[in-house]
């Protein structure tokens, strides 16, 4: 389970970094995914309406893939890049095939496009592992939202429940500019419990704002001039450990 999930989190940061949502155009935003190098196409379409169009892209994104994403994440200690990727080499898992269904909403007064939609699995052995973790084979859901000068995208994995371990809301979130440059990123998670060792942490945030925006694939370099605000709303660890609102 544990590199099954290693797995999807950084699918979750493929996406996440991909530009194909900052186009400020319908037909653009499907043409640059369907057109992207992040993942290998299989099948395609899309369906342009007057103010909501739709579609769908089947691909498939290789374990060669999640190691050039990996190696091009530009860490600031290139050992954590290493101990990914030896976490990534483990794992037997050569492939996933995935179809992402999604709908576009756009306005005709003031040009924003909003867009959403969910990632599901179609590998068989790994959609059924994911319905035992998840509830369902279509973990990622995908929305954002497009206006003239920035684009607000929310990439979300659902809850896991699983002997009684629980994640809720992991949420990564991104403002970027109409040039395709990074303002802002978030992480959140609602909710990790592990009753069975009665451990739980409550409302995690890391926030990033960046005084220049920045390229994407420089998200997790050292640099100099962004700010950072990180907060836990509750720890709880056994009867010994009670800490609650934490913050930087």
């Amino acid at each position: 389970m544990k590199k099954l999930i290693i797995f999807l989190v950084i699918i979750i940061g493929i996406f996440a970094g991909g530009t194909y949502y900052m186009d400020s155009k319908i037909e653009d935003k499907f043409e640059s995914m369907k057109n992207s190098s992040d993942f290998h196409l299989k099948n395609s379409e899309f369906h342009r309406g007057f103010t909501t169009s739709h579609g769908f892209i089947e691909g498939q994104i290789t374990k060669d893939d999640i190691i050039k994403a990996v190696k091009n994440i530009h860490l600031y200690n290139p050992k954590e890049t290493q101990l990914l990727l030896d976490e990534i080499n483990k794992i037997a898992l050569q492939s996933i095939d995935f179809r992402y269904d999604f709908t576009m909403k756009h306005s005709l007064l003031n040009g924003s496009i909003e867009q959403e939609g969910d990632v599901k699995i179609t590998t068989p052995d790994i959609s059924a592992a994911l319905i035992a973790i998840f509830k369902t084979d279509a973990p990622i859901h995908i929305k954002s939202n497009t206006a003239i000068n920035v684009t607000h995208a929310e990439f979300s994995l659902k809850d896991i429940s699983i002997k009684g371990a629980m994640l809720n809301s992991f949420n990564i979130i991104t403002e970027t500019t109409n040039d395709k440059k990074l303002k802002e990123y978030t992480f959140k998670i609602g909710k990790i419990s592990m009753p069975s060792i009665n451990f739980e942490i409550k409302g995690l945030e890391a926030n990033l704002k960046f005084d220049e925006p920045i390229d994407l694939k420089q998200l997790f370099k050292f640099a100099k001039n962004y700010t950072v605000n990180f907060k836990i709303q509750s720890i709880n660890v056994g009867n010994f450990v009670k800490l609650s609102d934490i913050a930087d």
